[in-house]
């Protein structure tokens, strides 16, 4: 039994659940509504993360639970025990896999571990630590966890959200399975094209309040998700200009396009990585990488989780040290002739899952827009009129306006990629790398984000490296692809086909 009875929770006076009574009976359920309706708090409280400000919790059921949020909270503690010394070659790799497993249940002791291990190829990372999985690795890791523990109810947040396609289909029939075997399951998901066949039931939140509980296949959910789509959720181009014209984009464009006669081999050169590869502690990331992006160019990056695109990126971004071991030129100099982390971040927007995890600092939507002009985490840096001008724009462009005061960390994590995404747009860089963009949002808003990208990417020459595990989400005229596959030697190497 998992009831809730007047359930409210509120930040700072602020209220993110409003009233909240439901008894979820038998069945497997969904958690739906836009982003910032409530959902992952809803979802956090149920599984005894987080304490109601008023209202009765009643159950007794064993939760498990798997979210990015959960990942955040266990990331931050490992980079607090983090001792490495990266320029000196020693790694400290933190929390093994197969210790953090293990860690409270002893799941190897589980009669089906060994069947989550395979599914989610789990057996080739045990000997890592956490701090060095990819984001759809440290998911299946989560999943592999909740699941081990043998609880009488799962609770997913975002379930496909970071997973390949394998893994997603993996993932859809062990919930399937788990289905007919009558497991309890709450799939929490602010997109409805992704609650598994199956799920019999709904909870639709509206405005932090339940707008509907019942059968999924009634016409009053349907009419009420057709209706409410995109309601509390964030239109960009609408709010930018209802007739979409690229003169409306709130930042001045100084990129025009290049002429379409010149040929790409005569454009700037942007990125040129020659044999490059990465290993830690003698394990391979990626080898022998060869790869040459020119201005202009619209690139969409694939490869399964934990092949090294986020690694690869990090080469770019100037965040990574292992950078000045490999021959990489960046906008046509050569990493480590001088060039500082702050000359090649000024010339870069950047959005990862990384780097919103990284994103821990209190401070509020307006001004994590404004860090964007400074590639800072934090602002520390006065701001010129024609900046906070440009900051308004965007986020007076969004439904965020009305929480442009509210700490980041306070936002949910559909909200907090697109302040991150805005923080990357504000600048007008001339590289502009999304890795996971669209991670979190709900539908309304990915495809103004999406129609954003298209934009640019047609009125601009913006490069644009573009990496998402979702076929269904790419831009127009990304032309170029980069491709990620084993290589025999260890790790996974790239090439463009």
């Amino acid at each position: 039994m998992i009831k809730l009875e007047n359930i409210s929770y509120k930040i700072d006076g602020r209220k993110l659940l409003d009233d909240i009574t439901i008894d979820f009976l038998n069945g497997c359920w969904a958690i739906t509504g836009a982003n910032g309706s409530g959902k992952s708090i809803l979802a956090m409280i149920i599984a005894g993360i987080l304490k109601p400000y008023s209202g009765t919790l009643v159950s007794d059921e064993k939760v498990g639970y798997a979210s990015f949020e959960l990942q955040q909270e266990i990331m931050a503690e490992e980079r607090k025990k983090d001792n490495s010394r990266f320029m000196h070659g020693s790694v400290d790799p933190g929390t093994l896999v197969k210790d953090f497993l293990a860690e409270d249940f002893k799941a190897s002791n589980n009669p089906h571990f060994d069947k989550y291990k395979l599914m989610f190829d789990l057996e080739r990372i045990m000997e890592r630590g956490l701090r060095f999985l990819s984001t759809g690795e440290f998911r299946k890791v989560l999943l592999c966890k909740a699941l081990s523990r043998g609880p009488d109810a799962l609770i997913i947040d975002d379930p496909f959200d970071g997973l390949d396609l394998l893994s997603r289909e993996n993932l859809n029939n062990l919930i399937m399975d788990l289905i007919k075997s009558r497991e309890r399951i709450f799939i929490v998901t602010s997109r409805h094209n992704e609650i598994p066949n199956g799920i019999e039931n709904v909870l639709y939140l509206n405005e932090r309040k339940i707008a509907y509980a019942g059968s999924i296949h009634s016409d009053n959910y349907l009419k009420l998700l057709h209706t409410g789509k995109g309601k509390n959720s964030v239109t960009l181009l609408d709010n930018i200009n209802e007739d979409r014209s690229p003169d409306s984009i709130p930042i001045e464009e100084k990129n025009t396009k290049l002429p379409d006669n010149l040929p790409h081999s005569q454009r700037e050169n942007v990125v040129l990585m020659k044999n490059t590869s990465v290993a830690y502690d003698g394990i391979k990331i990626i080898s022998n990488i060869n790869w040459d992006v020119r201005k202009g160019d619209r690139w969409k990056i694939t490869g399964p989780n934990g092949c090294g695109k986020s690694t690869l990126m990090s080469l770019i971004t100037g965040d990574n040290p292992k950078a000045y071991l490999n021959d990489i030129s960046l906008f046509g100099k050569k990493r480590g002739s001088g060039e500082s982390i702050w000359d090649i971040k000024k010339r870069i927007g950047f959005v990862s899952g990384d780097l919103q995890m990284n994103f821990r600092i209190r401070t509020n939507v307006l001004d994590t827009v404004l860090s964007g002009f400074f590639d800072s985490i934090g602002l520390y840096n006065n701001v010129t009129g024609f900046q906070m001008e440009e900051a308004l724009k965007w986020i007076k462009a969004t439904s965020l306006v009305v929480k442009k005061n509210v700490l980041f960390e306070e936002l949910s994590y559909g909200e907090k990629r697109l302040v991150l995404i805005i923080r990357a747009f504000i600048k007008k860089p001339e590289l502009l790398i999304l890795d996971e963009p669209c991670q979190g949002l709900d539908e309304a808003n990915t495809i103004s984000v999406i129609n954003l990208i298209n934009m640019i990417s047609e009125n601009t020459d913006t490069t644009i490296i573009f990496i998402s595990h979702d076929t269904n989400l790419l831009p127009k005229g990304f032309d170029k692809h980069l491709s990620f596959c084993p290589y025999p030697d260890g790790g996974y190497t790239a090439s463009s086909v």
